[in-house]
């Protein structure tokens, strides 16, 4: 998977019928993500042998000179993430993208849709499930802050994504405001805290020290 650690996240699930489509805008300053299926039994690591991710985000690099690049990126795991080419799409720190992605209602196709809200400038990609036995579920939608294996956190602040909601295929929304946190806690510290703000906004704010 592209990462394996959580920082954050706010998850909403739905159980009566499937969700295809999750969207939100955020503001770049950490490595963030929106993904419409998680199927995981565990939040690291699940125990389900067919684990399913599908998402679409930014990789936040920072570089020998200490500038911070923002790569978008793209995956249904356990296939490996595709990175978009910067000629292609690009977005940089401060810059507010708004991210959607939707399956198709035979779960095998998905697509990703980025676009700055600064520059205009927009992509919309297509992938597709590994194998029959990773096909969507879709049974939940999450809003995510990550953090790469093997990299120190920085105090990112806090990140905002807002407009965020999920569809059904009848086109019936879900706001965020009934969805859980989860907090992202190592060795009994708390590193970052994720809130529900009202019906549309995920707030990730970093506590750790």
């Amino acid at each position: 998977m592209h990462f394996t650690k959580f920082l954050s996240l706010v998850s909403l699930a739905v159980t009566a019928a499937a969700l295809l489509l999750a969207s939100g805008k955020v503001s770049l300053k950490w490595s963030t993500s929106l993904v419409l299926d998680r199927s995981l039994d565990g939040i690291d690591e699940g125990t389900n042998p067919n684990q399913i991710v599908i998402q679409a985000g930014f990789d936040a690099v920072k570089k020998q000179d200490g500038t911070v690049i923002y790569e978008a990126f793209y995956e249904w795991f356990p296939n490996p993430a595709t990175f978009i080419s910067a000629d292609d799409f690009s977005a940089s720190a401060g810059d507010t993208v708004s991210i959607t992605v939707a399956t198709s209602q035979s779960g095998i196709t998905a697509g990703a849709a980025f676009v700055n809200q600064n520059t205009l400038q927009s992509i919309n990609v297509e992938f597709y499930s590994p194998n029959e036995k990773f096909d969507a579920r879709c049974a939940n939608a999450q809003w995510v802050i990550e953090r790469a294996p093997g990299t120190t956190l920085a105090n990112f602040g806090q990140i905002k994504f807002t407009e965020s909601a999920a569809a059904e295929a009848n086109g019936f929304s879900h706001g965020v405001s009934g969805g859980t946190t989860i907090d992202f806690v190592v060795d009994g510290n708390t590193l970052a805290t994720g809130a529900i703000n009202g019906d549309s906004e995920v707030d990730i704010t970093y506590t750790g020290p």
